[in-house]
């Protein structure tokens, strides 16, 4: 069965201010990122790209854009499947140990985040707290948004402690705290989000931006990193494939 694909957009503007998604680059999701996470960021890899790509971003898509400014490039890079749902980031070299995470190592990471009862009880409390305990509970939000509500696994999560112990919660307060609090919930879902790559990745590519902004460690070690990484891609061929990717989309706005 072959992988699916997902495509390496720039999303731009051309001079009738009218949005453009240039489809840069198509693989599965894997070697995407393992293509992205050669550069370190997002005016490198924009850099990286064939000549006649950029002259055609400035010419052609690229009205207002200041192509040396990445805060405004980030808005122009994504990456998502033929639906376009989800639309996903790119992940930079800083990222590389979302690609290489097992499924194991995610399930304990995210359960050393697990909250306490009492701490979900303060947030509903005073929704307006920062800090640690607030990033643990827009990680479990994120999850429970994402991956869980009105879809079956719902069915699966046991939400009696938190129906017991909560006070003045809505519905979703007692779903979101049944997952944060309860460790066998966590392992259920884990088990179930974390075997197919693309949930896997988005869930370790939240856990990554919540709980590693402030300080540059990985969640996994370079070693192992640098042991599960595969030859890097052939960067010729894929080059190939970008530019025989930009005659297609010239072709069809020229029809």
């Amino acid at each position: 069965m072959a992988l699916k694909k997902y495509t390496l957009y720039f999303r731009g503007m051309n001079e009738k201010r009218k949005t453009r998604d240039l489809p840069i680059l198509s693989l599965d999701l894997r070697k995407m990122d393992e293509y992205t996470s050669n550069y370190a960021n997002y005016a490198e890899l924009y850099n990286a790209l064939p000549k006649e790509v950029n002259d055609y971003i400035i010419n052609e898509i690229g009205y207002g854009l200041d192509t040396s400014d990445e805060s405004e490039l980030c808005r122009c890079f994504f990456i998502t499947d033929d639906d376009y749902n989800p639309i996903m980031d790119v992940l930079f070299n800083k990222d590389s140990d979302v690609i290489y995470i097992t499924p194991k190592e995610l399930e304990a990471l995210i359960i050393s985040e697990k909250m306490t009862y009492e701490e979900y009880q303060s947030l509903i409390m005073d929704s307006n707290q920062t800090g640690y305990v607030k990033n643990e509970y827009s990680f479990f939000k994120y999850l429970y948004d994402t991956y869980v509500r009105n879809e079956k696994i719902e069915g699966m999560i046991d939400d009696y402690d938190a129906r017991r112990t909560l006070v003045n919660a809505t519905e979703d307060d007692y779903k979101i705290a049944a997952i944060a609090c309860d460790k066998d919930n966590i392992m259920i879902l884990c088990k179930k989000l974390s075997q197919e790559f693309e949930s896997r990745r988005n869930l370790a590519l939240k856990f990554h931006k919540l709980f590693n902004a402030n300080e540059p460690r990985k969640m996994i070690d370079n070693f192992s990193i640098k042991e599960r990484k595969n030859k890097n891609p052939d960067i010729k061929e894929l080059y190939k494939e970008i530019l025989d990717n930009l005659s297609k989309y010239k072709e069809s706005k020229s029809n």
